[in-house]
């Protein structure tokens, strides 16, 4: 079973937000919200993950959309494997006049603690399309085996 930090502030961010673009959607209350969000860089962004586990193995699947495997670390250290990375807000559109950004930006750090069963030394990790994908096999002893019965 993997464990996550719970953070109630960003759960209260992300409360604020759903409800500004409920007032958003609405030309009732449309003068309400022309004041501009935050800069990008004050949002806090914390890419999606999504936990899963087979009889031979846990895996993680992480979604980074815009990143280069360049920009992600993964690290595996005493039993906590960790995440991080960072998407930059780099728009050198010139021209153009931002009214509203809504992608997030800015440094991300996702840590998760490995159960006893996985094997640390063999957990691999791989990129393809905006997506870490990290594979973490199950110690031998742990994996389920048959047994023979034997007729005495």
């Amino acid at each position: 079973m993997l464990i996550e930090r719970w953070e109630p502030f960003r759960e209260m961010a992300e409360l604020r937000n759903d409800v500004n673009r409920l007032f958003t959607g609405s030309p009732l209350f449309r003068h309400a919200t022309e004041v501009e969000d935050s800069a990008p860089a004050e949002r806090p962004w914390l890419p999606a993950v999504d936990v899963y586990e087979t009889p031979s193995h846990v895996g993680l699947r992480v979604e980074v959309p815009g990143l280069d495997k360049k920009d992600i670390e993964v690290h595996v250290e005493d039993g906590v494997l960790s995440v991080k990375g960072e998407k930059k807000f780099e728009h050198q559109d010139k021209g153009k006049n931002w009214r509203r950004v809504e992608t997030r930006y800015g440094a991300f750090h996702r840590s998760f603690v490995l159960p006893d069963t996985v094997d640390a030394e063999k957990i691999e990790a791989g990129y393809n399309q905006g997506v870490l994908t990290i594979s973490m096999p199950r110690k031998e002893e742990s994996l389920p085996r048959k047994l023979d019965i034997k007729v005495g």
